[in-house]
Order: C-alpha cells, then sequence, then structure tokens
C-alpha cells in the first residue's frame, strides 16, 4: 500500500465515522424534541386543581 491509499483509507474513515456521529446525534435531538412536545401537549388542557394558600398579612398590603 502506497502513501497515497493510506491518506485516501484515513479520510475515508474519518467522513464515515463524522457521518455516523451526526446521524446518531439527529436522532438524539428528534427524540428529545418528541419527549418535549408530548410534556407540552400534556400541559396545555386545563388546571383544574385547587390550591389554598395560608399566609399573615403582609404590612405592606392591604386585603381586598
Amino acid at each position: 500500500m502506497n502513501k497515497q491509499s493510506k491518506i485516501c483509507t484515513v479520510k475515508t474513515g474519518w467522513l464515515l465515522s463524522s457521518l455516523a456521529i451526526a446521524m446518531l446525534l439527529s436522532g438524539c435531538a428528534s427524540i428529545g424534541k418528541g419527549a418535549a412536545e408530548a410534556v407540552l401537549e400534556k400541559s396545555e388542557n386545563e388546571d383544574t386543581r385547587q390550591c389554598q394558600v395560608w399566609a399573615k398579612l403582609l404590612p405592606a398590603l392591604k386585603p381586598i
């Protein structure tokens, strides 16, 4: 094997590795996007929980 073919083999290896990493990372991004959209869709429903808060009245605030 001569020097030129070794360089070509190394460049091809780097190219294939870079493409594989890019495809894997884009897949992870798609999964993350899907999970985020699912959470946001679920949170769009009306919140029917009733909260009650007990605290002392602050002197600077007047009761309504």
